[in-house]
């Protein structure tokens, strides 16, 4: 699996994209998203070159797009290894459960992270618009505040939606099999965040020993990485 986010001073655009065959074929995740002053036009490219792509209504959408995507690619390579390698149309259809109790694990930490981090800048612009004698800068007119945020992060909220996101994620692409050497390569900002979160997540560290990770896993809990 592989997911990238490229940013630009006017648009940012999450990148998804799925190595669908043995081949190494890259095929269309249709997932990609675009969020900025400049994202239809680059939503326009990445279509007219064979690869779908939205326009994200607000920063916090954008957000919430990312930490669904960090967690399709924490967890369904993990219930996959851990099952032996099943295709993800395999995990949709027989861990579904599975996938559910990562999630259920998983997600209030990035959304943990995400409402933190909104606080920060909005603290930030207040002390630089304070700094700047500036009045306050109303929500609503496309800059990012932690309000607007807050919105777009709704769905981090809802668990279960994420959990059927990722799923009908494995749907689309149900031939495809995560490389777990890719996972492995990506450790750090992938699985390995979550180790170096709080709080501990004992039902991930059980599928990262059950995919054959405990190397790692033994690192991180040691502190080397």
């Amino acid at each position: 699996m592989h997911m990238h986010m490229h940013t630009h001073t006017h648009a940012a655009v999450l990148f998804d994209s799925c190595a669908a065959d043995e081949s190494g074929r890259v095929v269309d995740g249709r997932r990609s998203l675009a969020y900025g002053t400049l994202a239809a036009a680059a939503a326009a490219h990445l279509t007219a070159g064979g690869v779908t792509c939205g326009v994200a209504d607000s920063d916090g959408e954008f957000q919430a797009a990312m930490a669904v995507k960090l967690l399709f690619s924490c967890v369904l390579w993990l219930v996959s290894a851990g099952k032996g390698g099943v295709s993800l149309g395999a995990v949709a259809a027989g861990s579904a459960a599975d996938v559910a109790e990562l999630t259920a694990e998983l997600l209030p930490i990035v959304r943990g992270y995400l409402e933190s981090r909104a606080v920060q800048q909005q603290q930030q612009q207040q002390q630089q618009q304070q700094q700047q004698q500036q009045p306050p800068v109303p929500t609503g007119c496309g800059c990012s505040s932690s309000a607007a945020g807050s919105d777009g992060l709704s769905l981090l909220q809802q668990p279960d939606a994420v959990t059927q996101q990722l799923l009908g994620y494995c749907s689309d692409i149900a031939d495809a099999v995560p490389s777990i050497e890719l996972a492995r390569r990506e450790w750090q900002r992938r699985n390995g965040w979550f180790l170096t979160a709080s709080p501990p997540t004992p039902l991930h560290s059980a599928w990262l020993r059950r995919a054959g990770c405990t190397d790692l896993l033994e690192r991180a809990v040691a502190g080397c990485g």
